[in-house]
C-alpha cells in the first residue's frame, strides 16, 4: 500500500477481500517493533514536519495499524452499501421477490460468517506490539502517542463505554441495591466488550514503561504527534488531548497522575470482570516507584509516598501469602520456590530488588546528604541480613524530603521505614548489582566539592572502593557496610550471583573524580581494564552473543578520567589527559571495538586538560597541542562549539604567559589571533560555533603589557585590525569590555611619528579620541573607559574641552578657557545616550546598518 490513500480495488472483487491478510499487517507492525534502537538514526522520515531517528519506525507502525482500521471500517461500508441496494431492489415494482438478490444476499451473508469478505479488523496482539515500538522509541512524543493509542483500544473495545455505564448505574440513588446488582449484570452479560481489543496488563505495563522515563527521553521537537495518533477518527477527543498534552508538557504532577490513574484503571477493571489478570502486577508498581526516584520528582513526591508504595506492595504480597490457621513465617516458607517467586511476581504483587532500588535512589536525592547515604545503606544491610538490626548510632527517624508540604512526623516516619525493613517478607528479598549501584550512584552524587560543607564525609570515593571490593568478594560485609560480624547475611555475593558491572566501576571513579582525586579514578579504571581482560583472555569482543552483558571499559569510562583531569590542578593535567587517552586508542586498535571509539566529550574533556595545563605552565607546546586537537577533533566529525574556541583563545592573557618570556607570549598571541582569522574565513560554522564577542576580546586583552619596544608597536595594529574584523562579522557586535580592552592597548602602545610606518598617521591621543567617539557613538561608555582616557597623554586637550563642555553639572566657562571645579567625570555627568546601561560583556551596540 502506497501513502496517498486506500487502494479500493481489493475491496470489492466478486465480493471476496483480496488485500493483506491479517497475518501480513502483524509482521509488518512487528518488524518495525524490533528495529534496534541504536539503528533507528540511520532512518528518515519522509514528512519533514515528523519525527526522526529513533522515532521513524513507532510512526511507521502506527501508520500501518492506520491502514488497517481503514480496509476494515471501509469493507464494512461497502458490504452495507451492497446490502441496502439488495434491499431497496427487492422492494421495486410490485414488492415481489428476487431470487438472484437473495442469492446475493445469502451469498454475502455466508462469506461474512466464514471471514472471507472482512478484512482483518485489528485485536489487541497488534496494539501491544505497536505500543512496545513506541516504547523502544524512547522519545517524550512517542510517549503521548502511547496514550493516545490506548485510549483508542479502551474505545474501541467498549471498556470506557462500560466502565461508566457501570458508574452511572452505581451513582444512580433512585434504584435499590438489588436492581443496581441486577442491572451490572445485565450490562456484563450483553456483548459489551470485545474481547480481542480489551488492553491486557501488558499494554498498560508498557504505557506505564513509557510514562516511567519520560524525563529521560528524548525531546523531539519536530515530531507531530498529533498526526499520527489516530486523530481522524476521534475529534471530539483530540483537541481535548491536545490541550491536556500541551498543559502536562514536562510537568512531573501530570505524569504521576497520569500513572496512579492507569493504576487504578487496572484494578477497576480487574474487580469489574473479576479477572486476576488485568490488575496490577509487581512490574506496575516497580514502575510506579521508578518514576518516584526521578529527579524532577522530588519536589512533589514525599519519602512517604515512595515508602508508602513499596509498603502496600509488601501487605498486599502478605494478603496473598497468608493462609489460615497458618502463621505469617509459615506461609512465606512458600518464598524458597523459585517458581513459586517468578509466579507471583507475574501475576500478583511481589517486592523484589527492582522495588527497593528506586528508594535507595530517592534517598540519594535527599536534601540531607548524611541522612540520605545512611538510610541508603541501612536498606542495603535490611537486604543481606537474615533479621535487620538498625545501627544504633543512625537516625532512621528523620529519613525524607526536607519539604514543607507532606512532611511528617519523626515518629510516624520511623514506623514506616520500620515496617519496611523489619517485615518478615525482608528474609526472601535479595539485592541484586543495581542495589549496589544505587548506593554507589548515591556515594557519587554526593562527593561533591560542595559537600565539604555539609557534613559529608571526605572519604566516600574510598568508601566506594571498599564496597566494590565486597561486591568481588575481597573484603567483609562488616567493613563494606557495617554489618557487624555477630550477624550472618543470607548470602555471600558469589551465591547471589552478582559481580561489578561497568557501572559499578565509573560510580567509583566518578566518586572519586568528583573530590579532584584523577589518580584514584584512573587507578580504578587500571582495575576496570585489568578485570575485563582477565574474563576476556580467550574471548573476542566483537562476538555480540557474548560481550553484550559482560564487563568491558567503553569510552564512558575514558571520559570520566579525562574529566577528572580536565578539573585538576595538577600542573601536568594535560599530559596525564593525554597518557588515558593513548591507553583508550590502543585498546581500540587491540580489540577493534566500536564501543572505545572517543566521543565528543573526550576530546572535549582532553582539550580543556591541555588548556588548563597551558594556562599553568605557560609552555607553548602545550597551546600547540590544544590548538592541534581542536582541528583534529572537527576533522573526525565534532564541531567544537564558541566557549570551546575561547578557552583556547583566552590562554594568551593568564598570567603563565603574561609573566613568562615575551617572545613566547607574544607567539603565543599571534596564533591565537591566526587561530581566530582562520574561523572566521570558514564560511561552514555553524551558529552556536562561530566567534563571539569574547573570541574578540580575548585576541586584544593578549596583545597588552609588553615591555619591548616592538612588540608594543605592533600591538596596536593588531588590535586595530582585530577590532575592524570584529565590526565586519556578521556573529557579534562590540561590547564595553572591547573598547575598554583596546584603550588598554593603545595605553600600553608606543607610536612615534619619526618611526616612518605608513600604517599609521595617527598619535596616541587622536586614535584614543576616535576610539573614544565611537564608544560614545555606539552608546558603551562606561567610567572604566573614561578613567582611560583621562590618564596622561591619551586624550588631546581639545577633545579634553569639548568632552568638558558635554557635563551636565556644568554650563558656564571662564573666560580664559579654563572651567571652575567639579566633581570628577562620571558617565552620570555625560549625555545618557552615551552611556552603557547594560553589563560589560554582553553583546550590545546600536544595530548593524548604523554600526557599520
Amino acid at each position: 500500500n502506497d501513502n496517498t490513500g486506500i487502494n479500493q480495488d481489493h475491496l470489492n472483487v466478486g465480493g471476496m477481500y483480496t488485500g493483506p491478510t491479517k497475518e501480513m499487517y502483524t509482521t509488518a507492525i512487528g518488524a518495525w517493533a524490533r528495529v534496534k534502537e541504536e539503528t533507528n538514526s540511520s532512518y528518515n522520515g519522509t514528512n519533514g514536519a515528523t519525527g526522526t531517528g529513533a522515532f521513524m519506525p513507532a510512526q511507521r507502525a502506527v501508520q500501518i495499524l492506520d491502514r488497517m482500521w481503514d480496509e476494515y471500517q471501509n469493507k464494512i461500508k461497502l458490504e452495507d452499501e451492497n446490502e441496502n441496494e439488495n434491499s431497496n431492489h427487492d422492494s421495486d415494482g410490485n414488492g415481489g421477490s428476487d431470487s438472484n438478490g437473495d442469492t446475493v444476499r445469502s451469498n454475502t451473508r455466508r462469506r461474512k460468517a466464514n471471514g472471507q469478505s472482512m478484512a482483518p479488523k485489528p485485536d489487541i496482539i497488534h496494539y501491544t506490539t505497536l505500543l512496545q515500538c513506541l516504547a523502544n522509541a524512547n522519545s517524550q512524543a512517542a510517549t503521548n502517542i502511547a496514550l493516545d493509542v490506548l485510549h483508542k483500544a479502551e474505545m474501541e473495545s467498549g471498556v470506557i463505554a462500560l466502565m461508566q455505564s457501570m458508574k452511572r448505574n452505581e451513582e444512580n440513588t433512585n434504584k435499590s441495591e438489588r436492581d443496581r446488582d441486577r442491572d451490572k449484570e445485565e450490562l456484563l452479560g450483553i456483548d459489551s466488550l470485545d474481547p480481542n481489543l480489551v488492553p491486557d496488563r501488558r499494554c498498560y505495563n508498557t504505557v506505564l514503561w513509557c510514562l516511567s522515563r519520560y524525563f529521560d527521553s528524548r525531546r523531539d521537537h519536530n515530531s507531530n504527534s498529533n498526526n499520527n495518533s489516530h486523530g481522524h477518527r476521534n475529534n471530539s477527543r483530540n483537541s481535548n488531548s491536545n490541550q491536556d498534552r500541551d498543559r502536562s508538557k514536562h510537568n512531573p504532577t501530570a505524569i504521576v497522575r497520569r500513572m496512579n490513574s492507569i493504576l487504578d484503571k487496572m484494578n477497576a477493571l480487574g474487580d469489574l470482570l473479576d479477572d486476576n489478570s488485568f490488575r496490577p502486577n509487581t512490574r506496575s508498581y516497580n514502575l510506579l516507584l521508578q518514576a518516584y526516584a526521578r529527579p524532577q520528582m522530588c519536589n512533589i513526591i514525599t519519602i512517604k509516598t515512595v515508602e508508602g508504595t513499596l509498603l502496600s506492595m509488601m501487605q498486599q504480597a502478605e494478603n496473598t501469602l497468608k493462609r489460615k490457621d497458618e502463621t505469617l513465617d509459615k506461609s512465606l516458607m512458600v518464598l524458597r520456590d523459585e517458581e513459586v517467586v517468578r509466579e507471583l511476581e507475574e501475576y500478583k504483587v511481589l517486592p523484589n530488588a527492582k522495588s527497593f532500588n528506586p528508594l535507595i535512589t530517592y534517598y540519594s536525592h535527599d536534601t540531607n546528604s548524611k541522612r540520605g547515604m545512611e538510610n541508603a545503606l541501612n536498606v542495603l544491610r535490611a537486604l543481606l541480613m537474615y533479621q535487620y538490626v538498625p545501627n544504633p548510632s543512625l537516625d532512621l527517624g528523620k529519613s525524607g524530603n526536607a519539604n514543607s508540604e507532606g512532611k511528617r512526623s519523626e515518629g510516624e516516619s520511623k514506623g514506616i521505614h520500620d515496617q519496611i525493613l523489619s517485615h518478615p517478607l525482608m528474609e526472601y528479598m535479595y539485592p541484586d548489582v543495581v542495589t549496589f549501584n544505587s548506593l554507589l550512584a548515591c556515594y557519587q552524587k554526593n562527593n561533591t566539592e560542595a559537600d565539604k560543607d555539609r557534613n559529608v564525609d571526605a572519604d566516600l570515593g574510598q568508601k566506594s572502593e571498599t564496597i566494590l571490593d565486597y561486591m568481588m568478594g575481597k573484603t567483609s560485609s562488616e567493613e563494606a557496610i557495617g554489618i557487624p560480624r555477630n550477624y550472618a547475611t543470607k548470602m555471600t555475593m558469589g551465591d547471589l550471583c552478582i559481580a561489578p558491572d561497568a557501572i559499578s566501576y565509573h560510580s567509583v571513579m566518578n566518586a572519586y573524580a568528583k573530590r579532584g582525586k584523577a589518580q584514584d579514578a584512573e587507578r580504578i579504571l587500571e582495575r576496570l581494564i585489568e578485570e575485563s581482560e582477565r574474563e576476556w583472555e580467550q574471548k573476542n569482543w566483537n562476538n555480540e552473543n557474548i560481550s553484550r552483558h559482560v564487563l568491558k571499559p567503553t569510552a564512558l569510562s575514558f571520559n570520566i578520567v579525562l574529566q577528572a583531569w580536565a578539573n585538576s590542578s595538577d600542573v601536568d593535567c594535560g599530559s596525564r589527559a593525554q597518557a588515558v587517552w593513548d591507553r583508550m586508542a590502543s585498546l581500540a586498535t587491540e580489540f577493534d571495538h566500536d564501543s572505545l571509539t572517543p566521543s565528543k566529550p573526550c576530546w572535549s574533556n582532553l582539550i580543556i586538560a591541555w588548556c588548563k595545563e597551558a594556562s599553568q605552565t605557560g609552555a607553548e607546546g602545550s597551546f600547540d597541542k590544544a590548538a592541534e586537537l581542536m582541528e583534529e577533533m572537527r576533522w573526525h566529525g565534532y564541531q567544537p562549539i564558541s566557549a570551546q574556541y575561547n578557552l583556547l583563545l583566552a590562554l594568551p592573557p593568564t598570567s603563565a604567559y603574561r609573566e613568562g618570556d615575551e617572545a613566547v607570549k607574544y607567539r603565543i598571541a599571534t596564533k591565537a589571533r591566526l587561530f581566530l582569522l582562520g574561523l572566521l574565513k570558514d564560511k561552514t560554522l555553524p551558529k552556536r560555533s562561530q566567534p563571539d564577542i569574547y573570541s574578540f576580546n580575548h585576541i586584544i586583552k593578549s596583545f597588552q603589557s609588553f615591555s619591548r619596544r616592538s612588540y608594543r608597536r605592533e600591538s596596536i595594529f593588531v588590535a586595530i585590525d582585530t577590532f575592524n574584523a570584529l565590526c565586519a562579522s556578521n556573529s557579534c557586535n562590540p561590547n564595553a569590555n572591547t573598547f575598554i580592552q583596546l584603550l588598554k592597548v593603545i595605553q600600553d602602545s608606543v607610536l612615534d611619528d619619526d618611526d616612518g610606518d605608513e600604517r599609521i598617521c595617527l598619535d596616541r591621543g587622536g586614535l584614543c579620541a576616535e576610539i573614544f567617539h565611537k564608544c560614545c557613538e555606539l552608546g558603551l561608555l562606561t567610567n572604566a573607559v573614561i578613567r582611560i582616557c583621562q590618564a596622561e597623554g591619551m586624550l588631546p586637550q581639545e577633545s579634553i574641552i569639548r568632552l568638558e563642555a558635554c557635563r551636565s553639572d556644568i554650563r558656564d566657562v571662564v573666560n580664559d578657557g579654563s572651567f571652575p571645579e567639579r566633581g570628577p567625570l562620571t558617565v552620570s555627568n555625560l549625555p545618557p545616550e552615551w552611556s552603557c546601561k547594560r553589563r560589560v560583556g554582553q553583546n550590545q551596540g546600536k544595530n548593524r546598518k548604523n554600526q557599520n
